[in-house]
């Protein structure tokens, strides 16, 4: 349904919840076949069958109840409704992940089938309103699905622009051993100076690509060579060269602005205040936009004296299924300007993001230092002109469908909350749109209809592009991003898939798990959980690219003191819990970000984020984990099995997880084990130590006054027998590298936990 970071497999954690409540001595093919393991289909888009099971263990899962107090995206929740618990509690601490619990555990139990009806129902009457708008019409070519775009700079050698370009590929496709399309950009200079692309479509060029063949940027078809021009970009090396006259751009003196190509070559004092160049250039950019918006300067005086701005090189329309690229015009990059002249009239609607982007977290939001330090810069004037019309038009269908509702004699209350739902969905199609549809995506010149743009978040991170895609909301086809694809998703994919029946209650809180006090006297069970990995994602700082549009399409705008702002849906006691306010007296405060309100709770290893060491961050971290631990010690029954997933390749981060369970919590480890959990061709792997197994640990609580005094050596020997019983058994099952390393630690773990202290 949306992105989000670090999901587990949903049979996995399927496997695990049902495997939490079994004796070690239930038949483990009949539990396979009750997942739907061995039938040879997906296991996870069948529901489980338990009838399989013998009737106590039946009678043990539906009389079970569950707790994950890290619920993120809830795949585990979500499975132990599948299989029948009786409840089902997950917790979450930052109000996105709330938001989209709530539409994957609650809504679909809650209203059924008639939630697709309805999102598609106003989905259709949110894309024909966008169409009617005369505001957009005039933006938008009604054969573009896709503009490819990129930042130019104004070359300081000749005081003209030039594009950067990261990848002058287009598209590099094959299906099997033969190419199925090869086209590219490669830049040519004008007449009168200026920088034009021309697209070589080598299909076009070709009656086939049989024989092509591709090595580096060159590629050979029959008797002929094409070369792909090289990137004149590459902002990890600071290397840029202008496209008018090949010289360096590389590095700018922002008190004489004078370039240099090398560091070395600048004078000694000049050489600390040195800046990449299209990094500051782009910085001016964002600094000059605020002051058009705020009316300081003209349109024409930002577009003279920024250095650097946005730039339109390639239009691509759907013929047949197939691509075709076509070279952008003048006027394609016009467009962009008369989209911000729009915004620059209603500049102060409450519907703009303007909320800040965290400048701390250098780790995963990467364009900080480029001067986009609020939300709204992400996106080209018609990326967001048309995401702030997106978000009206989803307000005024809730109220629409309020109305619809109690004209149908249902209680207010009810068809506001009917409404909520609603809006929620057509908000996260928002949300997917946007994160699809900013410049902060990538061109996949390697990938197959229907996605052509990879969408913004891809890299776990918000990293600058220099080949971004602006999708058309007006597309048909359902790919490349499209407005459509992402409502079709929801409606065609995902509600199907979810409105399964289940009979568990469920219970989605915004709450601290190391307070928990939402819970009150509750106990579970078994807890299964995927706690935060150390250092591994900002949630609360990246989900915010979520955060302040879900915000806006789930709020009301009101008036107060003459201005507008943001305000609940409602102020009463029937309004549900918000995610987005804080209730002060009988009045609210709006939360403006999750960095700025959560941040600091979460918990992760995040020096830059507390401004404290690193050292210093990773106590706090063990501190918040081994709390949140004790606390959920305290809500398992007194059989109960507290069972993390782990997947970290740093000691460090299992030495923390340690302290956590056995010092802090007082827990010990009853038993672990491997499960493969990850892909390992993903992304986010590449020129990493990679893990691709997740250590399943089942925890268990000592009993009062449980004690087992260990000697060192007697504790070694039994953990070194251990770890060579466990690896004899999974010697050929495809656990290799440092997979096999931790999953050994993990039945070390067991028998070092076993001991309370260790002489």
């Amino acid at each position: 349904m949306v992105f989000w970071w670090t999901r587990k497999p949903l049979i996995g954690a399927r496997f695990v919840t049902i495997a939490s409540l079994l004796p070690a001595d239930v038949d483990v093919g009949r539990v396979a076949r009750a997942i739907g393991l061995g039938s040879g289909k997906q296991p996870h888009r069948e529901n489980p069958n338990l009838s399989i099971l013998e009737k106590q263990h039946r009678e043990k899962i539906q009389e079970s109840s569950l707790l994950d107090p890290f619920a993120g995206y809830g795949s585990i929740p979500l499975e132990a409704m599948r299989l029948g618990l009786r409840e089902v509690a997950a917790i979450e601490l930052l109000p996105t992940a709330y938001i989209f619990l709530k539409a994957i555990l609650e809504y679909p139990k809650k209203y059924g089938a008639s939630l697709v009806r309805d999102i598609e129902k106003w989905g259709e009457w949110i894309t024909q309103k966008l169409r009617e708008d005369p505001d957009l019409k005039e933006l938008y070519d009604d054969d573009v699905a896709v503009y490819i775009g990129t930042w130019e700079v104004k070359c300081p050698h000749l005081d003209k622009y030039s594009p950067l370009v990261g990848n002058w590929w287009l598209a590099r496709v094959r299906k099997g051993s033969q190419y199925t399309s090869l086209a590219y950009m490669k830049p040519r200079k004008t007449p009168d100076g200026d920088i034009e692309i021309e697209v070589v479509d080598l299909g076009k060029k070709h009656q086939t690509l049989a024989n092509a063949r591709v090595q580096g940027n060159t590629i050979t078809i029959n008797n002929h060579t094409y070369t792909v021009p090289e990137p004149n970009i590459n902002a990890k090396t600071n290397t840029a060269y202008c496209l008018q006259d090949n010289k360096p751009i590389n590095y700018i003196d922002p008190q004489t602005g004078k370039i240099y190509p090398e560091k070395q070559k600048a004078p000694r004092e000049v050489r600390k205040r040195l800046e990449f160049y299209p990094k500051w250039a782009i910085k001016q950019w964002n600094k000059l936009l605020e002051e058009y918006l705020e009316g300081k300067i003209t349109l024409n005086q930002l577009l003279e004296k920024t250095p650097a701005k946005p730039t339109i090189l390639v239009k691509v329309k759907i013929k047949n299924k197939t691509l075709e690229f076509h070279p952008a015009t003048q006027q394609d990059t016009q467009t962009l300007w008369q989209a911000l002249e729009k915004i620059q009239k209603i500049w102060g609607d409450p519907d703009i993001p303007t909320e800040p982007i965290p400048s701390y977290e250098s780790r995963s939001i990467w364009v900080y230092p480029y001067g986009f330090d609020k939300w709204f810069k992400l996106f080209n004037p018609r990326q967001l002109l048309m995401l702030i019309k997106i978000v009206k038009l989803i307000r005024e269908a809730g109220k629409k469908i309020e109305e619809e509702k109690i004209h149908e004699e249902w209680s207010k209350e009810k068809a506001l909350n009917y409404a909520e739902a609603v809006t929620t969905y057509l908000a996260i199609s928002l949300v997917r749109y946007a994160d699809y549809n900013c410049m902060v995506t990538f061109w996949n010149y390697g990938g197959q209809l229907p996605a052509q743009v990879a969408h913004a978040l891809s890299m776990r991170g918000i990293a600058m592009s220099w080949n971004w895609g602006d999708v058309s909301p007006f597309a048909e086809m359902s790919g490349t991003g499209t407005l459509k694809m992402n409502l079709d998703k929801i409606t065609k994919k995902v509600l199907p898939y979810l409105v399964s029946g289940s009979r568990s209650r469920v219970k989605i809180l915004l709450d601290d798990a190391t307070v928990l006090d939402k819970l009150e006297n509750d106990s579970f069970d078994t807890i299964v959980t995927d706690p935060p990995y150390y250092d591994d994602v900002p949630y609360a700082e990246l989900s915010d690219f979520y955060y302040v549009w879900l915000k806006r399409s789930l709020s009301d705008v009101v008036s107060l003191n003459g201005l507008a702002r943001l305000a609940p849906r409602c102020l009463d006691d029937a309004c549900w819990d918000s995610p987005f306010y804080r209730r002060v007296g009988s009045g609210w405060r709006e939360i403006r970000t999750q960095w700025e309100e959560f941040a600091r709770r979460e918990v992760s290893v995040n020096p830059q984020r507390l401004g404290v060491s690193r050292d210093e961050a990773i106590r706090l971290f063990e501190e918040k984990l081994g709390l949140s631990f004790k606390r959920l010690a305290n809500l398992l029954k007194d059989d109960g099995l507290l069972v993390t997933y782990y997947n970290h390749t740093s000691v460090d981060a299992w030495a923390s997880l340690l302290r956590a369970g056995y010092e802090i919590a007082g827990l010990r480890v009853a038993s672990a084990l491997p499960l493969v959990t990850e892909k390992k061709s993903r992304v986010t792997s590449r020129g990493k130590v990679r893990l691709d197994t997740s250590i399943i640990i089942a925890w268990r609580r000592r009993a009062d006054g449980e004690t087992k005094s260990c000697l060192l050596g007697d504790a070694r020997r039994e953990a070194l027998d251990e770890a060579k019983k466990f690896l004899k058994g999974i010697v050929g099952a495809g656990v290799v590298g440092y997979d096999i390393l931790f999953a050994a630690l993990g039945r070390v773990l067991k028998v070092l936990t076993s001991c309370s202290e260790i002489r």
